[in-house]
């Protein structure tokens, strides 16, 4: 898959290829400390509102999503100049951390650090896509993407 590969960190090498309209970036955030917090379906309910609320707050579109019980996927594009896939990022984060504050967690929910791919082509989002909704399966939680509660598809693809 031809995508440029970045490093887990903090801060970004070069923070305007995440605020490029339409461009797709494949995020993975962790759950702190290795917990698995995520198991509970009310609590993945409002994670995923969480999600979606932030996703139009922000400006960005949504291709694909998976939370899973100790980690999340997301493909997701800035909709114009003004936005940023970073800003919706931490939006989203600081929003998940204080639901489950409200389900009894306590301290951090995520790692500060994230593993992200800024795509370069179609065809990349495709498998990205695939990917993304066949985590679930290959970890045995459902036997097919439609079956797992927690992932999907939201916004069309702009091709």
């Amino acid at each position: 898959m031809a995508v440029h590969r970045l490093p887990p960190r903090n801060r970004p090498l070069d923070a305007s290829v995440y605020a490029e309209p339409f461009r797709p970036v494949f995020l993975t955030i962790r759950a702190a400390g290795g917990s698995v917090p995520f198991v509970d379906p009310l609590l993945n309910r409002r994670i995923v509102d969480a999600l979606l609320r932030e996703r139009l707050r922000s400006r960005c579109a949504l291709y694909a999503y998976c939370l899973m019980p100790n980690h999340m996927h997301v493909l997701v594009a800035p909709l114009d100049g003004g936005a940023s896939v970073l800003d919706m990022l931490r939006r989203f984060k600081g929003a998940a951390t204080r639901i489950g504050w409200r389900f009894g967690l306590t301290g951090r929910l995520w790692q500060p650090r994230y593993y992200d791919s800024v795509l370069c082509r179609d065809s990349d989002v495709d498998r990205v896509v695939v990917c993304i909704l066949d985590n679930p399966v290959r970890r045995g939680l459902a036997p097919c993407p439609d079956a797992y509660p927690w992932g999907g598809i939201v916004d069309p693809m702009p091709y």
